[in-house]
């Protein structure tokens, strides 16, 4: 098996405690703690992009990409065990007739395929022009967009974004798209420049479209489809969102709108959620408070907003946010040793989010990357913040970062973050463009499982 020579730098990740000091750790050893990923030369600023699947042996997949709509090939990763290999198991993906997008999303099962599978930008697989994937079994797929755009006849159609994508003249967030966890998920996609979102129920390759709010309509809102997310509810249902965070203009307030899809694939407007600057440039869903329902983060221009999914999916919302929504609880940023940056700029804050049980007690982490913090005064060198979550006082306290530490300036670690499930535990992993790297962070500070690894001093 392939292994890296020892790194000549040093890496941490260090628990937070009275004296916010730090745990470092020096990877001039035989196993460090910290797995630096082989990067492929023809992909520019290698880890811009990360997405993770679980594998049905164990461990997990992670797909790399570089900067979005530029850098067209990707690579992927086995990550088993605590002795991973640092080569890329395959790589290409997009290839011919294909344009990246911003968003990868993991997909487990696609129709016959075998998974895992990836969602990566849109392009035209077998006749079909729409959304593309590719799976661990070395085949494409492609998913239809819709045709037409019955909201307005003055925007395009999702269709012709994707024709002008293939075209060399991309619009900017051409198409997002997100995917429940589920072994056979819903899928929720948007044309921010259409102002179009749809869905592909469970098992189905075919778009049903959902209603563009009469606001987003009659306000000329630009950006509805900016982001979207699945939440998987306790009875089975699935609640959709689609945020319109109005991040070019400070002075507006950001709304998310939520669509119910029951058992029999049934769409109803759920109404709207609605939040400071920015609200809804990043979403996610997952299981946050820990109850049945996935929960749904949303990230505006300075911090997250965590809302209960059961709560949510109690009553309809009001459907046309009359005032901000309270959510179950507000993260924030937080100042750490040697790491700055909190409120400097607008979305440095809650860009780059995922869950994921870092310590194996069974309960999920927040891990924020903040790719252009500032790390012992090395500008965007970049740092990822580990937040635990409190259900007594519904609040997220900061446990923990995960940094370089002996850093240079704009390396951007933490750009894009995800997760990978190893024995009792998730590993993180963080993506560095401006090193073209991603880091594997095998040892948690927060304890327990996290611990559990021969690479952990």
């Amino acid at each position: 098996m392939h292994r890296r020579p020892a790194l000549p730098t040093l890496f941490a990740l260090g628990a937070l405690v009275c004296s916010c000091s730090w745990s470092r750790f020096d990877d001039l050893r035989d196993d460090p703690p910290v797995v630096r990923l082989d990067a492929p030369v023809d992909i520019d600023r290698f880890g811009a992009r990360l997405a993770s699947a679980p594998l049905d042996k164990g461990g997990g997949l992670i797909l790399v990409g570089g900067n979005p709509e530029t850098s067209l090939p990707l690579a992927s990763y086995v990550i088993a065990d605590d002795r991973p290999s640092t080569s890329p198991e395959d790589r290409g993906f997009c290839g011919e007739a294909c344009v990246s997008g911003r968003t990868i999303s993991a997909w487990r099962t696609v129709a016959d395929h075998q998974g895992p599978c990836f969602l990566i930008g849109v392009g035209t697989r077998s006749g079909v022009t729409g959304l593309i994937g590719r799976c661990s079994d070395g085949t494409d797929f492609a998913l239809d967009v819709p045709h037409d755009n019955t909201q307005s006849q003055a925007e395009p159609t999702p269709r012709e974004v994707v024709d002008a994508a293939l075209a060399g003249h991309a619009y900017p967030g051409f198409i997002q798209h997100a995917v429940s966890a589920e072994p056979t998920p819903v899928l929720a996609a948007a044309a921010p420049s259409a102002r179009v979102a749809w869905f592909y129920a469970a098992g189905s390759l075919t778009p049903v479209s959902l209603p563009t709010p009469a606001a987003v309509l009659a306000d000329d809102v630009d950006d509805f489809g900016a982001a979207v997310a699945v939440m998987l509810l306790s009875n089975g249902d699935h609640l959709l969102a689609v945020s319109a965070p109005g991040s070019a203009d400070p002075a507006t307030t950001g709304r998310v709108w939520l669509y119910r899809v029951d058992s029999a694939d049934q769409v109803t407007s759920w109404g709207c959620l609605s939040g400071s600057f920015g609200f809804g440039a990043t979403m996610l869903a997952g299981a946050a408070v820990g109850d049945a329902s996935d929960d749904l983060l949303v990230a505006d221009a300075q911090s997250v907003s965590v809302f209960d999914g059961s709560v949510l999916a109690s009553h309809v919302q009001p459907q046309d946010c009359p005032e901000a929504t309270t959510p179950w609880g507000v993260v924030s940023c937080q100042q750490a040793e040697g790491v700055s940056g909190c409120g400097r700029a607008p979305f440095s804050f809650g860009r780059a989010i995922t869950l994921g049980d870092l310590d194996g007690d069974g309960a999920a982490e927040l891990i924020v990357g903040m790719g252009e913090a500032d790390v012992d005064g090395e500008g965007g060198a970049g740092a990822v913040l580990v937040y635990r979550f409190d259900g007594t006082s519904r609040s997220a306290g900061l446990a923990a970062v995960a940094r370089i530490a002996a850093p240079s300036p704009g390396q951007g670690l933490g750009s894009s973050v995800t997760t990978v499930r190893i024995g009792r535990r998730d590993v993180l992993a963080a993506g560095s463009p401006g090193a073209d790297s991603v880091f594997l962070f095998y040892c948690s500070a927060l304890g327990g499982a996290g611990r559990d690894s021969f690479r952990c001093p």
